[in-house]
């Protein structure tokens, strides 16, 4: 029985052991992740691209506006898409209207209908797939993603919330 009890002891204190490594672990990790920025980061610069947006303008990184907004979000992450509405509110009252706003859907074109319908009054939308040349261009590493730009291409202001990069005004 004493035997019985000192592996029981063993075992216990090995699992415990193994336990707090995981959580050192898990938490080192937690740190890591959290601390990457989701995009390009403020006075980064674009990279250069190529892109056509779904009613057939093609852009490049000459084509960006004076001072312009962009977001990315990914169709196969519902908290990515959560934003979209949230996003259409800010883009519909940003200066330079509809030209100065660009949304990128990535993923496949099918599902981004739906989604690419309810932003193209407020913004040129552009669909492509993962590691697209937009998302290359911009450094995306998470979604949702979001950036202003100035007129060279260099990020004034980028995160992966809505209320980090713009000012929202409450109506």
């Amino acid at each position: 029985m004493s035997f019985l009890v000192a592996l029981l002891t063993v075992v216990s204190a090995v699992h415990l052991m193994v336990t707090l490594a995981l959580a050192r672990t898990v938490r080192r990790l937690t740190r890591q992740v959290g601390s990457r920025p989701v995009i390009l980061e403020m006075d980064e610069t674009v990279g250069p691209f190529h892109a056509l947006t779904t009613d057939g303008v093609r852009l490049d990184r000459a084509a960006l506006p004076g001072f312009g907004m962009v977001a990315f979000f990914s169709l196969t992450c519902p908290s990515s898409l959560d934003g979209v509405d949230g996003f259409r509110s800010v883009a519909g009252r940003f200066p330079g209207g509809r030209d100065a706003v660009l949304a990128v859907l990535v993923g496949e074109e099918r599902a981004a209908e739906p989604y690419a319908r309810m932003l193209e009054p407020a913004a040129r939308v552009v669909v492509e797939p993962e590691r697209g040349a937009l998302s290359r261009a911009f450094k995306v590493r998470g979604f949702p993603a979001y950036a202003l730009v100035d007129a060279t291409g260099r990020v004034l202001a980028s995160g992966g919330e809505l209320e980090e990069v713009f000012v929202i005004p409450q109506p």
